[in-house]
């Protein structure tokens, strides 16, 4: 009869229970419908121009979010710029090739590299 009693209780919880609902599912699709692409997760939240070993790292320092958020506006604003993230947290601006940019001048004659160097 316990057997029975288990068994049935097993059951009602089984059934009970909502099979493949999370509760944190509406905020997850709220994330994705936030970055811009429907169904594409990019697992960090600094966009699809940041890129290297820091990002998606649970062992990786995070990156200075006032830096990436520096840089997301330098990649706005150069063509081809992209954000590589080191693991040690190390943020550099790069072209689309992966190579660092050094100088980039103004029209006033002023070096913008000289403002994300800390």
């Amino acid at each position: 009869m316990k057997t029975f009693v288990v068994l049935a209780t097993l059951l009602a919880v089984a059934l009970a229970a909502p099979q493949g609902f999370s509760r944190f599912a509406p905020q997850q699709q709220q994330q994705q419908q936030q970055q811009g692409v429907p169904g594409r997760n990019l697992g960090h939240p600094w966009g699809p121009k940041a890129f290297g070993p820091g990002l998606r790292n649970p062992y990786a320092f995070p990156p200075n979010p006032f830096q990436m958020r520096m840089l997301q506006h330098f990649t706005n604003v150069l063509p081809g710029a992209r954000i590589f993230v080191d693991v040690n947290g190390e943020a550099q601006l790069t072209d689309q090739y992966g190579q660092e940019i050094e100088d980039i001048q103004t029209n006033f004659g002023g070096d913008l590299g000289d403002l994300w160097e800390f």
